[in-house]
């Protein structure tokens, strides 16, 4: 048996903190490549993902967090909803504000930082993205309908 601190831990924790911070990073470049493929203002794209990502982080939900729904799973969501809009915006099957809510309700689908539990819980999203002032500023120039983007979050669930 094993007494006092395990070293391997360590180890094991240090690679998860770098996976994770590679992981995110290469994740936002790949959405912000696609940001000008889809006529998304890029500024604004910016300002959006780097406050979510920071807030997850601010909030304990980022590299050395254990659960699914962290800011990894956020980013990948947004990634490949992306590949998936940008298919459907080349067919004008969606227009620019199709583009910009998917954007949007992707990056925000899991956003609940005080994760009183491991699957967030869609009213609190709601909460957090209704209350939180910082972030509507971010989300103002999309010209979006905020209850659109709720709506979608809250099909998630099903």
């Amino acid at each position: 048996m094993l007494t006092g601190s395990n070293p391997l831990s360590k180890v094991m924790n240090f690679s998860t903190r770098y996976f994770h911070s590679d992981r995110r990073a290469t994740l936002v470049n790949k959405i912000l490549r696609l940001v000008p493929e889809m006529k998304i203002c890029e500024k604004d794209a910016k300002r959006v993902v780097s406050h979510v990502v920071s807030d997850f982080s601010k909030n304990g939900i980022d590299g050395d967090y254990i659960g699914y729904h962290d800011i990894i799973h956020e980013l990948e969501v947004t990634y490949f909803t992306m590949l998936a809009t940008k298919y459907h915006f080349e067919q004008n099957e969606f227009n620019q504000n199709d583009v910009n809510t998917l954007f949007v309700a992707a990056l925000l689908h899991d956003f609940d930082p005080s994760k009183e539990f491991e699957k967030p819980h869609n009213d609190n999203v709601e909460t957090y993205i209704r209350n939180d002032k910082e972030l509507a500023k971010f989300i103002v120039p999309f010209e979006i309908d905020l209850n659109i983007v709720i709506a979608l979050i809250y099909r998630t669930t099903y």
